[in-house]
């Protein structure tokens, strides 16, 4: 077994300085700029002096070019003689040369062109208490559309790094900085799905859905740490959409809808992937809704079967483009790695990174 040590997980402070650490460790840096273009000299048109060299005086202007040649010249003569370049070493030439800078756009999510523009609350008073199927099918229409909150394409990246066999490794992902919503850009609607539909969302997007180390990485590089807020299922039917739209508005409260890429968790529990679901293919494997120390609310849990939707679930897609040690790669790469995989899980390799379930299906309105 790969010996594995985690260094503390970074907070970075911008995507460019976040791009450039990444570059840096693996030795590489941005090429210096091309010297400026200089005009070549015709007779009569003497080349232009170099930045910083004295100013030719009223002597030099006088004298025709073959004059200064000469007496320039007699200057070189008399100086000293200049000491040759030391020889490199005989191991240089063995020496691996660094890696080359790679290009490199940190994703963005391809969100489709605005069809429709419907607000989040006027789809919670239309649709009511549709049963699962029918409302995750119009979901599904309505992300077509393009009814989706612009906010969410513009990721979030998060770094984590480990010390496997002895040597620091470092992947840095891009996340949506909130949960999965459709609606307008000025009211939009948290909304929870099936994992048969978010993986359908995934697919549409080159994106997969977290794991519970990815999960743990991501509540503690949040900008904005959320409370909380659990509703109780013995007062309310949780798997609603009058529920959703409730706990939505009091998220909102609470975030103010944190601009940009501005990293937000801690409202809701996460639909993850996990090696359970090769033994358990039926089921949602859920985990997270940290509270502010830390500790998640949910434990990793594969209690409910797929058709079970509520209010505290929540879908954050994660960009399948990552950078490893600088370089790009795929997420799907380093999950199924037998040593690279502790970056990003903490179950060993996934040879997997989706649920094992028809895209935007659904089986009934609550499940177990």
């Amino acid at each position: 077994m790969s010996a594995v040590r985690r260094r503390p997980l970074p907070l970075p402070s911008s995507l460019p300085l976040l791009v450039a650490a990444a570059l840096a460790a693996c030795g590489s840096a941005p090429p210096p700029p091309p010297p400026p273009a200089t005009a070549a000299a015709t007779p009569g048109n003497p080349p232009p002096a170099e930045v910083g060299a004295p100013a030719a005086n009223a002597a030099d202007r006088a004298v025709s070019p073959p004059a200064i040649a000469a007496r320039d010249d007699e200057a070189a003569a008399a100086k000293p003689p200049t000491q040759p370049p030391a020889a490199a070493p005989a191991d240089a030439a063995a020496a691996p040369a660094p890696p080359a800078v790679v290009d490199f756009t940190p994703p963005r999510l391809q969100l489709p062109p605005r069809h429709v523009r419907t607000s989040g609350s006027a789809l919670a008073a239309q649709w009511g208490r549709l049963p699962l199927a029918e409302r995750e099918l119009r979901v599904c229409a309505q992300f077509t559309a393009g009814n989706v909150p612009a906010r969410l394409a513009d990721l979030a990246p998060v770094t984590i790094s480990e010390e496997i066999d002895g040597e620091w490794r470092t992947v840095t992902v891009w996340v949506t900085p909130d949960y999965f919503a459709i609606g307008t850009d000025e009211d939009d609607l948290r909304m929870p799905l099936s994992p048969a539909s978010a993986q359908w969302l995934c697919d549409q997007l080159d994106c997969a859905l977290p794991t519970a180390r990815l999960v743990d990485a991501i509540w503690l590089q949040a900008r904005h740490k959320v409370t909380p807020q659990p509703i109780s299922p013995k007062q309310h039917d949780i798997a609603s959409l009058p529920v959703f739209a409730m706990h939505d508005r009091m998220v909102d409260a609470q975030t103010a809808r944190e601009p940009g890429d501005a990293l937000v968790a801690g409202h809701k529990k996460d639909v993850v992937l996990s090696t359970l679901l090769q033994e358990w293919p039926d089921r949602v494997v859920l985990y997270g809704w940290h509270r502010l120390d830390g500790t998640p609310i949910q434990p990793k849990s594969k209690a409910h079967t797929t058709p079970h939707v509520d209010y505290s679930h929540g879908i954050r897609l994660v960009s399948r483009t990552i950078l490893l040690d600088g370089a790009p790669t795929k997420l799907d790469a380093v999950l199924a790695d037998p040593k690279l995989c502790a970056l990003l899980s903490d179950e060993g390799p996934l040879p997997a990174v989706r649920y094992p379930a028809a895209p935007a299906a659904g089986g009934g309105s609550s499940g177990r």
